[in-house]
């Protein structure tokens, strides 16, 4: 399949200064293609230039969608180009719905331009409708009615818990994620928000306990060769102690994830691997601080740290603060901007955490991830690569106008221009126009 490739450049000298529209983009698995000239003469019947059919491929000038049109005038006198799309209205109850034969306006209806010789339009795809409102003012968006959920001011969706995601960040939905979705979703319109793991810092840098941030070089103050335990409960569960051994004369924290490290946060990661409870969780340093952070990414993820049931406490010992003194846990939260370790490392009004969808069946994730979506009442979506065993949050705009795949078999359901025709407007004169349109 080919790569289509779209360029331009208009520019104009205005006060000694140049103002340029240059726009530049590209659309892959293009595999058709219409290029034709066409002679028009004057009219009260214009002639059909293309046929946009979804369900079916039509005759040389019919496509079932396309991801560029461009009509351009390559005659003498002036061309009239209209294009045939499906009339709706607001319902008023987040609802939109076609305009029937017999109300004020027919059912279907035209958007007609005028093309002056060498002049030409564009069109990037033939989601066109033909939308009414029923109060004066800004209009009604046709891509608007009703919603799924929410996204608010810091980027966390609202609405039910849905997943989780598996071992490798995958989940599959054959259904809009259980909700009613009878008019499909808009393309472009889903958001799906990850929770993040629940954790527990150890609280050396915090206000009561005032210490300096740590590294992997920083000292412990831990004895050497000697065992240590302390309980940790992850996710709601029970505490499971967990005892390590320091290492005989390196007692550094050290790096957990180093597997030649021998600092004593590389022997308390061992020592949770060992464990079938707690495989998985792990022990880093984030800010300056020690977190253990949950292995899950559940809306239920949690980490409890406490004293040990048995052995030699390493709580109040060296550097490790005492029990009382250790920061409260933090549950697992929808990623936003506004947490903390979004805010800390400067990404306030960032949406990298965010999966979202760009219009064409297919979603991303900055952080991580993607999905295919079936924006039609069925709605089959596909996750892969995000973050493994998460929770999340969905959100998506249904039963509006441009809803569904594209569609101009129902004039109920149409979200699509149906047919473009084109007239000479003069007596006197047939014009030319070259139709170039690829899919």
């Amino acid at each position: 399949m080919a790569k289509l490739s779209i360029a331009g450049k208009v520019s104009a000298n205005i006060g000694g200064k140049v103002k340029t529209f240059a726009p530049i983009s590209s659309k892959s698995n293009v595999n058709e293609a219409v290029d034709m000239e066409v002679n028009l003469a004057h009219g009260d019947v214009p002639s059909t230039l293309i046929d946009v059919t979804p369900a079916a491929k039509g005759g040389s000038n019919a496509m079932n969608d396309f991801k560029y049109l461009g009509i351009q005038n390559i005659g003498a006198v002036p061309a009239e180009i209209m294009i045939e799309a499906t009339q709706y209205r607001d319902d008023g109850a987040n609802a939109d719905e076609s305009i029937t034969a017999g109300s004020n306006f027919t059912r279907e209806a035209f958007l007609s331009f005028i093309i002056t010789p060498g002049d030409h339009m564009v069109l990037p795809n033939p989601r066109i409708i033909i939308y009414n409102e029923d109060s004066t003012g800004s209009p009604e968006s046709a891509a608007n009615a009703a919603a799924l959920n929410s996204v608010d001011s810091s980027f966390t969706v609202s609405g039910n818990v849905e997943g989780p995601t598996d071992g490798n960040g995958a989940f599959t939905s054959t259904d809009h994620f259980g909700e009613t979705v009878t008019g499909g979703a808009v393309p472009g319109s889903y958001v799906i928000n990850f929770y993040a793991a629940g954790y527990q810092e150890l609280g050396i840098t915090n206000s009561t306990n005032k210490g300096a941030a740590v590294t992997s070089a920083t000292d412990s103050d831990l004895a050497t060769n000697t065992a240590y335990a302390f309980n940790i409960g992850l996710d709601g569960g029970g505490g499971n102690t967990i005892a390590f051994t320091t290492d005989s004369s390196d007692v550094t924290l050290g790096n957990p994830a180093d597997s030649a490290s021998t600092g004593v946060l590389r022997k308390i990661q061992e020592a949770l691997d060992a464990n079938s409870a707690t495989r998985g969780t792990i022990v880093s340093i984030v800010d300056g601080d020690v977190r253990f952070t949950s292995r899950t990414r559940l809306s239920t993820s949690a980490v409890a740290i406490g004293a040990p049931s048995s052995g030699t406490t390493m709580f109040g010992v060296g550097i490790i603060p005492a029990i009382g003194n250790v920061d409260g846990a933090v549950a697992a939260a929808l990623e936003s901007t506004s947490t903390p370790d979004y805010l800390k490392i400067g990404i306030s009004g960032n949406t990298n955490h965010l999966m979202l969808d760009k219009g064409d069946g297919s979603m991303s994730r900055v952080n991580g991830g993607s999905a295919t979506i079936d924006y039609d009442p069925t709605g089959h979506v596909i996750l892969n690569g995000c973050p493994p065993h998460a929770s999340f949050k969905v959100h998506c705009i249904i039963n509006s106008a441009h809803s569904g795949e594209l569609s101009n078999a129902s004039a109920g359901t149409a979200n699509c221009i149906k047919k473009i025709y084109g007239r000479s407007c003069s007596r006197g004169s047939e014009t030319k126009l070259q139709i170039v349109a690829f899919n």
